[in-house]
């Protein structure tokens, strides 16, 4: 296995330099969509993703760890939202706003160099319909910090969204090693923080959001892509010799027409 971060810097910068230097192999394993978990048909992907956000025509969205604007251009494809999308790496700005441009949607997608940690010095409080995590929040070291910000920067009964991988529930005491093992490897060897989806859904109701749904994904995807690009690039060994120890879930929460005292 090899390591992806040689240099010490705090989590933030981490994640920065991790993107600028592995961006391209990203987009040799993924396309534009970086999600271990996706579909096939992509257009019944973010049809999907629409559905299950409840995104409407005007609505404002901001994409927190937004890559090279791959969701967001899609999105924004299929339904006239304007999305406000964050990145921590300079590398995938420079790909985003290119991409955005060439796909004539710079009217509707606006990409921004900064920390989702950070969201509210960049981008308006209760301002946005929704705000959405795909794949993005499981990079982060504190992910409440993350999801404060969500908050923040959501209207009164705005949405919070969240697709991700999450550390599998054992069922047998038989698994808990195969499943600690691995994921202790993929946090360690990808600057990943997989944690029990659990823990999301108690720092987001801590936060005061309500929960709408914390379910698996109802249309057919699959790991295929991710398994092949964590084995070519050696993150991983040989797929056929892992037992299963991710799940992915989708979460939506509302934020309530009331105060919250944080």
């Amino acid at each position: 296995m090899i390591s992806l971060f040689k240099k010490k810097k705090d989590n933030a910068q981490q994640i920065a330099h991790y993107y600028d230097e592995w961006t391209p192999k990203y987009m040799d394993g993924f396309g534009d969509i970086f999600q271990s978990n996706q579909a096939d048909d992509l257009d019944l992907f973010f049809k999907y993703y629409i559905n299950s956000i409840g995104l409407k025509a005007g609505d404002l969205v901001a994409d927190a760890g937004c890559g090279i604007g791959g969701p967001a251009i899609h999105i924004a494809q299929h339904i006239d939202v304007h999305i406000d999308g964050v990145t921590i790496s300079k590398e995938q700005v420079t790909i985003a706003q290119n991409k955005v441009r060439a796909a004539n949607l710079s009217d509707k997608i606006n990409i921004i160099e900064a920390d989702f940690h950070k969201m509210n010095s960049v981008l308006e409080q209760e301002h946005y319909d929704a705000v959405y995590f795909m794949e993005s929040l499981v990079h982060s070291s504190t992910p409440k910090i993350a999801l404060a910000q969500a908050y923040s920067i959501l209207k009164r009964t705005g949405t919070l969204y969240i697709k991700d991988l999450f550390k599998k529930t054992a069922y047998h005491p038989l698994e808990i090693e195969i499943i600690d093992k691995w994921v202790a490897h993929n946090n360690k060897a990808m600057y990943l923080n997989i944690i029990p989806k659990e823990e999301i859904l108690m720092m987001a109701r801590d936060l005061g959001f309500m929960l709408v749904f914390c379910k698996l994904i109802e249309i057919p995807t699959n790991q295929d892509l991710g398994n092949a690009w964590a084995a070519k690039n050696e993150v991983m060994p040989n797929p056929e010799t892992w037992q299963p120890y991710l799940e992915w879930y989708e979460m939506k929460f509302i934020k309530p027409n009331f105060c919250h005292k944080q």
